[in-house]
């Protein structure tokens, strides 16, 4: 990484297993019980992905797509990440990191390639506030099945 990037970093205690935070981390439809509206997910190396975003206010409707780069059943995810607004080349990657405890699965989060100072520091700060949200209500759906999207955010859900 260079000396010029910064990278997002959360890590996660679930008490559930790595098969299970993989699966909500990979699978369509359980993708869409914890962060997006909308999911397709191929999920293996190569395979394509598309998050879909749609909130009560439209004008913070959102996507992402593109390849997974390397998909590790149970251990890892990693997939690229445009950051801020779109056309913006704020370039990014995402990696989780599973593993196994006695207790669950400790999840980590990288997200990486984010560049100081202009418009990059308000998307960085963005982005790990949705980060730290969207992480929280991933471990309180698999440890409880609460999802806290709708009364926090107005996003739109289907469960």
């Amino acid at each position: 990484m260079s000396e010029n990037t910064r990278t997002i970093q959360q890590t996660y205690a679930i008490s559930v297993s790595p098969a299970r935070v993989f699966g909500a981390l990979t699978n369509a439809q359980e993708l869409e019980r914890w962060w997006t509206s909308k999911s397709k997910s191929d999920a293996r190396t190569g395979g394509h992905f598309e998050y879909t975003w749609e909130f009560e206010d439209s004008t913070r409707n959102g996507k992402q797509e593109g390849e997974y780069l390397e998909v590790v059943p149970n251990k890892k995810l990693r997939y690229p990440w445009e950051a801020g607004n779109e056309g913006k080349g704020h370039n990014t990657t995402v990696e989780f990191t599973l593993t196994e405890t006695p207790d669950g699965t400790i999840l980590e989060l990288a997200h990486a390639g984010y560049k100081f100072g202009g418009d990059w520091d308000p998307v960085y700060e963005m982005v790990s506030g949705a980060w730290g949200f969207f992480l929280g209500n991933l471990k309180s759906y698999l440890e409880s099945g609460l999802d806290n999207r709708a009364a926090a955010l107005g996003q739109k859900t289907n469960f």
